[in-house]
């Protein structure tokens, strides 16, 4: 079930406030996100070094848009 279940209970400090004025649909890609940002922590990359992806989908896509900022 986890997070795809009907209803999940998790404590209160797990969750993070955000503005009425951001739009759910950018608050799905969170967690895709964090789970890239976690995955390249430990890998120094320089300005204009040459990155090598595998994988097109969503989480390599947005790989890359955070390998190239």
């Amino acid at each position: 079930d986890g997070g795809f279940a009907q209803a999940v209970s998790v404590p209160k400090k797990s969750l993070i406030a955000v503005g009425e004025d951001i739009e759910p649909f950018i608050l799905t890609f969170a967690e895709p996100v964090a789970c890239v940002l976690n995955g390249l922590s430990n890998i120094a990359i320089a300005a204009n070094q040459r990155v090598i992806l595998f994988g097109g989908g969503v989480m390599g896509m947005i790989a890359a848009l955070i390998c190239r900022e």
